[in-house]
């Protein structure tokens, strides 16, 4: 007892501590930059209502505009060039060395002072106007036409026309040498060019920094909008002109939030997020007790909100997506697929509200977008079993979007050119990422333990191998869980809760008869009975064993942990009572250890575990009456269910007295349409000899 207590506060311990730190995650992932709160596009209408200026701010101008301007700027820009003095020397220098080496090949009394005098007269003409090199950016630019040159520090405005260049410098210097009569005009002429080099090059860094410093003159601003002043009209077209005004106003409205409201900003996520989240818990904790008491279920949903919310988070932040391509409908997919519909329903509702808090504009229609598709998840996935349906029901899930999508846009445009195509392609990748929920149901089952409806589905199929050897090892077995499968689905169906895993419980929980089958009655059709050669005490070991080799079967064939708590559970504690009483008359009671006659347990802690007791004796019982009449069998199923009620077997079910009672009166209606009863009327007599059956009859067949 005080190891279950200890177990049991550990446990609520660690739950809290689940409940703690995804509060401080949520609240972690709070954006912490607040966002202007309108959309708008250039060329499509405002649909808000008339906005005025809360403040006063200075309009930026647009980028293409600022782009307009650094262009026509560097169009105009005259890059500078600058003179290099030492050239003209040099120059003149190569030129008198070509004429030393060279002069000779044209006879031994040539004047070589006539030739350098005039190679010096030439060359000095040439740079006093200016031989200029390039730059190829500036070769290759047919608008360049002047230029800067700077010469001596001084800057002068030149045109580039005006200066030579290596590409005609030659013809210029051989016009030059030609009106030097009396000397050789080749030789003059090649050591002329032979010593010329550019004395204007282009001044790189005096250029780049001249040209930042006219760019910097650029503003970035091109008016001021006084607060009070209205910006735009309720449903006009968005002109350039009030987009600059409203980029300007969301540009600055930020940065003011960024500065000066940040932590109220802060605040009032938190208490938004802290109000909501403990909606949910407080929820769960009302009308979900089985979650909140499992924490491996309550670790799932809060994984899963926790998931979404980082997701809206991130998608938030880069504003090349859209929030749309956030599949939320594998929310209540999974969900349904694991718990119910109600929770389902829930746990999308927070998750959405969390995220929608977090949508920096037009959050209404987002919720409200979302909300829908998710009512429509829930609807098409209640009944989804096979992977055909669940892609057909993703599709529809994609159709609700489109259409309230598309019912916001019409009510916002004027004309169709107006609706906002691009999302709708973002809502495709939704139906992508959505049919992702498939396999991610599958991984939950491995990491959690669960089991889902798909793979409940799969293990119902008789053909399924381990049924299919129950069906010829134990038939009489088979026929009887067969029979508590179609009565105890009925029963929930009734009652509430989780029909397929009943049923899928019911035909798995006496696998374990297979062991010793002939030592069960419903077994026993052709065959002398085994029990006659034993004891009362090994007969109820014998009996007992199914469930123990029941588990041990599942365990090897990798049945869901909960179909195995089936197992356990379909005979909770109670006593093998045949055997029990046989004993007792052998042996007196005080000496009887009733621990052997005892089933291990533990005892059903679901509704659909039991049903499956409550049907599985029942299902026994009628087998073995052999008059069977409306009142013998009515008494029967009472005497059944009030024995376990009295046994302690059903009290830690989660099952009201109205629930047992629609239990009483669904497994009398099913019994005696099964045998075909006819109405007992009052004033019928009553046959003798049908007095209620023991509950639980002869339990060699149960």
């Amino acid at each position: 007892m005080a190891k279950d207590l200890l177990n049991f506060g550990s446990q609520k311990v660690l739950r809290y501590i689940y409940i703690a730190v995804t509060l401080l995650i949520i609240i972690a992932l709070i954006p912490t930059n607040q966002k202007f709160k309108y959309d708008f596009e250039l060329g499509k209408p405002w649909q808000y209502e008339d906005l005025l200026a809360p403040f006063s701010f200075p309009v930026l101008k647009s980028d293409e505009k600022i782009a307009e301007e650094k262009q026509n700027i560097m169009a105009d820009f005259e890059p500078y060039y600058e003179v290099v003095d030492d050239i003209e020397k040099k120059a003149v220098v190569s030129g008198e060395q070509y004429l030393e080496e060279n002069i000779g090949q044209y006879g031994l009394d040539v004047d070589i002072e006539k030739y350098k005098k005039a190679l010096t007269a030439v060359v000095h003409s040439i740079y006093q106007t200016g031989l200029i090199e390039l730059d190829p950016k500036h070769r290759e630019n047919e608008n360049f036409k002047r230029l800067q040159l700077i010469r001596n520090k001084v800057a002068k405005t030149v045109s580039v026309s005006g200066l030579y260049t290596l590409q005609n410098v030659k013809e210029v210097v051989a016009k030059k040498a030609a009106g030097y009569s009396g000397l050789n005009l080749d030789l003059l002429t090649n050591a002329i060019r032979y010593g010329l080099q550019p004395n204007i090059v282009y001044a790189t860094e005096i250029s780049q920094e001249k040209l930042n410093e006219e760019l910097s003159h650029i503003t970035q601003y091109e008016g001021l909008v006084s607060a009070g002043e209205l910006i735009i009209q309720k449903g006009l077209t968005v002109t350039e002109k009030e987009y600059n005004k409203l980029n300007s106003l969301k540009i600055q409205y930020e940065e003011l939030v960024k500065t000066d409201g940040q932590t109220w900003h802060i605040m009032g996520y938190i208490v938004l997020v802290v109000v909501i989240f403990f909606i949910y818990i407080g929820y769960i904790q009302l009308f979900q007790i089985e979650l909140i008491r499992r924490n491996r279920r309550l670790l799932l949903m809060l994984l899963n909100i926790i998931l979404f919310v980082f997701l809206t988070r991130y998608v938030i932040q880069h504003s090349s997506l859209n929030v749309f391509i956030i599949p939320f409908c594998i929310i209540p997919i999974v969900t349904i697929a694991f718990f119910d519909y109600k929770l389902a329903l829930i746990s999308h509702i927070v998750v959405v509200l969390i995220a929608g808090s977090f949508v920096p504009s037009q959050a209404a229609e987002f919720i409200i977008i979302q909300l829908i598709a998710g009512f429509a998840a829930i609807l098409n996935m209640i009944r989804v079993q096979y992977l055909s349906q669940f892609f057909i029901s993703a599709l529809l899930i994609f159709a609700s979007y489109i259409a309230t999508y598309s019912s916001f846009q019409f009510i916002k445009i004027s004309s169709i050119s107006e609706f906002d195509y691009t999302t709708l392609l973002w809502l495709s990748g939704n139906f992508m990422l959505t049919l992702l929920a498939y396999p991610l149901i599958y991984a939950y089952e491995k990491m959690f333990g669960f089991v889902s409806d798909i793979t409940l589905v799969e293990l119902s199929d008789v053909n399924k191998k381990l049924l299919r050897k129950l069906s010829v090892r134990a038939p009489g077995t088979f026929q009887h869980s067969l029979q508590v499968a179609n009565l105890a689905e009925s029963v929930i169906n009734r009652i509430g809760g989780k029909p397929l895993l009943t049923r899928v419980g019911a035909l798995y929980h006496d696998i374990g008869k297979m062991e010793n089958p002939e030592y069960f009655i419903e077994n026993q059709k052709y065959i002398d009975n085994p029990h006659d050669a034993l004891d009362d005490a090994q007969s109820a070991r014998v009996i007992i064993e199914h469930v123990t080799n029941g588990v041990k079967i599942a365990r090897q064939n990798n049945l869901p942990k909960v179909i195995i708590e089936f197992i356990q559970t379909h005979h909770g504690t109670s006593r093998v009572e045949y055997f029990y009483r046989n004993y007792l008359k052998k042996v007196p009671a005080d000496q009887v250890d009733e621990t052997k006659f005892r089933y291990p347990g533990p005892r059903p802690a679901t509704r659909e575990m039991a049903v499956v007791m409550i049907c599985d004796g029942i299902e026994a019982a009628t087998r073995s009456i052999k008059d069977k009449n409306q009142g013998t069998l009515s008494r029967m199923i009472d005497g059944i269910i009030d024995g376990k009620i009295n046994d302690g077997q059903l009290q830690e079910a989660p099952l009201t007295l109205k629930e047992l009672d629609t239990t009483r009166n669904v497994l009398k209606e099913l019994i005696n349409s099964m045998y075909h009863v006819r109405i007992e009327y009052p004033d019928q007599a009553k046959p003798a000899g049908h007095e209620a059956q023991n509950g639980g009859g002869n339990n060699t067949a149960s």
